[in-house]
């Protein structure tokens, strides 16, 4: 099922007015489609930010064998709504895990049994300021392994400047990933994909 059709499912439940924050653009959604046809080995996805589930509906829309593991802080009402659409549409294959992601990711190998170096791919689109995506993308990249592939959402001026640059700066400074694609920028939006050393 493509990210068009749970958009539609989700639409016919939840007015797009009401969605506060977060979403993918088309581009955005795309990429990931094309990434995850090309690679077909990436089957294992974590995601910190899943709001209203545009990012995950992208990650399993791709492929039938795809799982994500999601994380979001569930502030906002229409979460709730968004994981039964993503449910309905994607049965058995989500599990969304709420609450603050500075605690609740590292919590992962003790209560839900996420071994180390078990995920394929991270998306990190979570919060915007310092220091929190730092956090995400250190706690998250625990669990990917070596080789594994990290998606960074609001890597562009506009929604990056008051952290999300940076913790990906620190990241490659540190020697723990290295940019394989982008920065790409669609108007206001950025991404990137790294690759974890």
């Amino acid at each position: 099922m493509t990210i068009t059709k749970y958009l539609e499912a989700l639409g016919s439940h939840l007015p797009p007015e009401l969605i506060v924050e977060g979403g993918l653009i088309a581009e955005q959604a795309h990429y990931i489609n094309q990434l995850l046809l090309q690679l077909p080995e990436i089957t294992k996805i974590c995601e910190v930010g899943f709001n209203a589930g545009h990012s995950a509906a992208a990650f399993l829309g791709a492929r039938d064998n795809t799982q994500v593991l999601s994380f979001d802080l569930g502030e906002h009402n229409y979460v709730q709504l968004a994981k039964r659409v993503i449910d309905l549409v994607f049965p058995r294959r989500h599990v969304l895990v709420l609450g603050d992601s500075t605690f609740t990711i590292p919590l992962l190998r003790d209560f839900i049994g996420v071994p180390e170096g078990s995920v394929d791919l991270i998306y990190v689109d979570g919060g915007h300021i310092a220091p929190v995506p730092e956090l995400d993308l250190r706690n998250l990249l625990f669990y990917l392994h070596k080789g594994g592939l990290v998606m960074l959402d609001d890597y562009c001026e506009a929604h990056g400047s008051d952290g999300v640059l940076a913790a990906w700066d620190s990241a490659v400074s540190a020697g723990k990933v290295e940019l394989i694609d982008g920065p790409h920028q669609v108007r206001d939006r950025g991404w990137l994909l790294g690759r974890k050393l």
